[in-house]
């Protein structure tokens, strides 16, 4: 039996290596399409429209160089008249050490991107260290045509102090990626490296004291939900420094509960937290996916409609973007590590039932605040239910998502019948039949005889 369990384990490790191996391949090839989207990832539920841009506006934004070779520029543009629009787009990077244009590109305002990333290839060579600013103009353009620009709170690497329009400085910054060679080259070497290590787990044994191994097998089930928190607001580019601090307690609750409630149902830390992250990095992946394709993320009331989606889901372009393959990466060797691990005794069953009995109250009363809602508004916590993007971006995908399940138990209003309705409809034609009858004719019955389709 234990030789037939060893051929066992070793083909299922082989089959891994070989998907690993694969894996690596696969991004060599497709190499120059992880360079293309390296800069790509934009996080949509935090931009925010700041401008058109006129001719007679200038959009500044500082950054450091931090690297000698900028092979490209990327702005986020929102463009209703991509195609028909007039003019041009300039961008500029000025030296402020000299004041001298460095390089100045211009592109056909109807060739920009529509919510999106336009690309403005500089391949530039910079100081590095140096103080340098993005400078955004237009000219020749149509009144109301002009593309619109977008700003974030969150300040990407290199950039220096608030974006300016027309002098005015604003609260934020410039939605704008840079592309420097050198950076994708190391992220490559990092994912090869990472690859290797992965492969190392699967084959040998974790070269640690056994009481290490012991802490760890306690430590990383208990860090889990933390991790996966981090990890599934990496897909949409969230820091967990926008999330305020109460919806990052209650986000951290409920990651906590339904680690909880899996490790009751599954007995075993190592089997329980790799199920738990697999389960949210699909989930996360997913509403990415939705997130770009129908401009609003996951909510409870989709899967009503999960039949619809799925038949519709093939006619979508899918991209690799790097943050999946970083993301599968540090989930795979978090459970990597874990399961090397010699594991300390499982909790027995006397406290399993406690801890099933905690979160049970635990849930009953978050649900009652979710269903009562005042509390939590009390503490600035609500569900911007017109707003998705932002509500999940102020409140993290878990918590949004959970706290949309509201929106699932639709109450009967009192009174609510076919009966009432008519009741109501009548008073209203009784109080248009004491009109004149041109007016009566006018409001109820229009000329062409069409009714209009509401």
């Amino acid at each position: 039996m234990d030789k037939t369990k060893k051929i066992i384990l070793t083909c299922f490790r082989a089959v891994l290596t070989a998907v690993l191996f694969a894996s690596a391949a696969y991004l060599c090839i497709h190499f120059k399409e992880y360079q293309r989207n390296a800069t790509n990832q934009v996080n949509k539920y935090r931009i925010d429209q700041v401008c058109q841009l006129t001719e007679d506006t200038v959009v500044k934004q500082y950054f450091v160089a931090r690297h000698t070779h900028l092979k490209t520029v990327k702005v986020y543009f929102g463009n209703d008249y991509a195609g028909q629009a007039k003019g041009n787009v300039i961008l500029d990077i000025v030296n402020q050490k000299t004041k001298k244009i460095e390089s100045r590109i211009k592109l056909e305002i109807s060739s920009l991107a529509n919510n999106d990333y336009t690309e403005f290839n500089t391949d530039l060579q910079l100081q590095k260290g140096d103080l340098y600013a993005i400078v955004l103009s237009s000219e020749h353009t149509s009144p109301g045509k002009e593309p619109l620009i977008f700003q974030w709170k969150k300040k990407s690497s290199g950039f220096k102090k608030h974006m300016i329009v027309n002098y005015t400085i604003q609260k934020k910054y410039l939605v704008a990626r840079f592309y420097y060679p050198v950076i994708i080259y190391r992220q490559w070497a990092g994912i090869c490296l990472s690859i290797l290590i992965l492969i190392f787990l699967l084959w040998f044994p974790l070269p640690l004291p056994t009481i290490i191994q012991r802490f760890l097998s306690v430590f990383m089930p208990l860090v889990a939900p933390l991790f996966i928190f981090w990890i599934v607001e990496r897909f949409t580019d969230n820091s967990l420094r926008g999330i305020a601090s109460a919806e990052l307690v209650f986000n951290i609750l409920v990651y906590y509960m339904f680690f909880g409630v899996l490790y009751i149902l599954l007995y075993y830390r190592k089997l329980s937290t790799t199920v738990g992250m697999a389960f949210f990095y699909i989930a996360a992946l997913a509403n990415y996916y939705v997130l770009q394709f129908k401009g609003s993320p996951i909510v409870p009331s989709d899967f009503k409609s999960a039949g619809t989606a799925a038949g519709v889901a093939g006619n979508y372009t899918y991209t690799i973007q790097p943050v999946f393959i970083w993301n599968a990466l540090f989930v795979l060797l978090f459970i990597g590590v874990l399961l090397r691990t010699k594991a300390t005794r499982e909790m027995k069953w006397k406290s399993r039932i406690a801890m099933g009995c905690i979160i049970f109250v635990m849930s009953a009363v978050l649900g009652h605040f979710i269903v009562e809602q005042k509390t939590l508004k009390s503490y600035g916590i609500k569900n911007n239910v017109w707003d998705q993007k932002k509500g999940y971006a102020k409140n993290g995908f878990f918590f949004g998502f959970v706290l949309n399940m509201n929106s699932l138990v639709n109450q009967k209003p009192e009174d609510y019948s076919v009966d009432a309705a008519k009741s109501i409809a009548s008073k209203y034609e009784e109080l248009y039949a004491n009109k004149k009858e041109s007016k009566k004719r006018c409001i109820l019955e229009p000329k062409s005889g069409k009714k209009p389709n509401v």
